[in-house]
């Protein structure tokens, strides 16, 4: 089990939540069914920032590079390269968008703690870092953006839900990956991850955490 002890990660993970239940990005908060807005992302993330976040879907050499965030004084541009499926689009562009909601200066030492490797080493998470970084040294700014992607794209709470569903249906709760993906309009690969016990233990606790923590700070 993971010990959730980097408030980085904490931090990631309230910061999908919030993305969530932001307006326009789900039907509903608490009704995640569908797939994410990533327009209603951007326009949520915008109202962070005193200058234009621009998203563009531009062709930019690279193979291995599937987007890029780059921020000046005056704006900020992300561009997702345009030659990718809409899963890998959409899902870059929510990654980029994460960065934003979550980066710090301390997030870009490589790697990060024990935990961040051994999530590397299962290879729960880690792909979109390669993508992005073909020295195959991710930061651990990468790793987090992708957890806080996967939770807004296809969040732990619904999950749950449509599990429950398929057993309500009387199905074998075993959620398809190929309808899933084509339904939350994501890359396979990232459903897989959603959908892995270990790492919904992963994101449980840190929504333990950061609840606990929340309640400490109202007393």
């Amino acid at each position: 089990m993971y010990l959730i002890d980097d408030e980085r990660v904490e931090n990631a993970i309230m910061a999908a939540d919030a993305v969530c239940k932001a307006p326009g990005v789900y039907r509903s908060p608490g009704d995640y069914s569908g797939h994410a807005s990533i327009d209603a992302m951007l326009a949520y993330v915008q109202t962070k920032f005193d200058i234009q976040v621009h998203l563009w879907d531009v062709s930019f050499q690279g193979t291995n590079i599937g987007s890029r965030l780059e921020v000046y004084k005056d704006r900020i541009e992300i561009s997702v390269r345009s030659d990718q499926d809409i899963g890998w689009k959409r899902f870059c562009a929510a990654k980029e968008l994460m960065h934003l909601l979550i980066d710090s200066a301390q997030d870009y030492s490589p790697y990060g703690n024990d935990r961040i490797d051994e999530m590397l080493e299962k290879g729960i998470i880690g792909l979109a870092s390669a993508k992005n970084n073909p020295t195959g040294n991710p930061t651990q700014s990468e790793l987090v953006a992708e957890i806080g992607a996967v939770e807004v794209l296809y969040p732990a709470k619904q999950i749950i839900k449509d599990i429950e569903q398929l057993k309500t249906e009387g199905h074998d709760p075993i959620i398809s990956i190929p309808k899933a993906a084509l339904i939350r309009q994501m890359p396979r690969f990232y459903v897989a991850t959603a959908l892995r016990q270990d790492f919904r233990t992963f994101v449980a606790a840190a929504m333990t955490q950061c609840n606990g923590r929340r309640e400490n700070s109202s007393k």
